[in-house]
């Protein structure tokens, strides 16, 4: 249908104005030059697959000089103008591409974990906790630690002060016996050293999550 309105006139030179490429439902603008005593009428073809017509996706104002235009869907759409003046027909065309949709920010990624403080608890565990205590219940430790940042992560902690007594309740509770938590004192002792060390009380409950799960990490070494 196209190709059979083209052959009736001439395609003229000086085209369409607007632009090529536009966003899902974003408004775009497009005229044609014409004298002010000639006519023109507008025709846009829509994508097949897409179930559009012109009326849905386009408004013709200012004695059809303009055409609106807004789509939301992606595709390639035709813009035809006929303009008719002293006689003579001209015909100006344009393909317009709607873009597909931007996908959706990524989100952040989880926080860097910090191989100083996996590698302290890797070397701190050896050097005071003795085997086969140092691996059977340094495993157990470092699940704890990973239940508490993962309460982190969902928002059911959300004060730094309560999330280190989360940790002290959550190793206490995986070590349960007296003799278990005695023996592990001197490393728990030793990470709160370090935690009390500048930056200390300004670190922010992610700082203490990827702590934590560092910590975990060297325990399972």
């Amino acid at each position: 249908m196209i190709e059979v309105f083209l052959a009736a006139a001439v395609l003229g030179q000086a085209g369409i104005q607007g632009p090529a490429e536009v966003d899902p439902g974003r408004l775009a603008v497009y005229s044609v030059e014409a004298a002010p005593e000639a006519s023109s009428a507008w025709r846009v073809f829509c994508p097949e697959a897409s179930g559009l017509h012109q009326e849905d996706v386009a408004a013709i104002f200012e004695q059809n000089r303009n055409l609106a235009f807004a789509s939301p869907v992606p595709g390639r759409y035709v813009f035809v103008v006929a303009v008719a003046d002293s006689g003579a027909l001209t015909l100006h065309d344009l393909i317009v591409v709607v873009r597909e949709s931007p996908g959706p920010e990524p989100g952040p990624g989880p926080e860097p974990i910090p191989s100083n403080w996996r590698d302290f608890a890797d070397k701190t565990a050896g050097r005071l906790i003795p085997q086969p205590f140092r691996s059977e219940e340094g495993k157990l430790i470092a699940a704890a630690l990973r239940k508490v940042a993962a309460d982190i992560g969902s928002g059911a902690l959300n004060d730094a002060r309560a999330a280190r007594e989360a940790v002290r309740i959550a190793v206490r509770d995986a070590l349960a016996t007296v003799e278990a938590i005695q023996r592990w004192k001197p490393f728990s002792d030793a990470i709160d050293a370090e935690l009390d060390k500048p930056p200390g009380t300004d670190r922010t409950l992610a700082d203490y999550a990827a702590i934590w799960s560092a910590i975990a990490e060297g325990l399972d070494r």
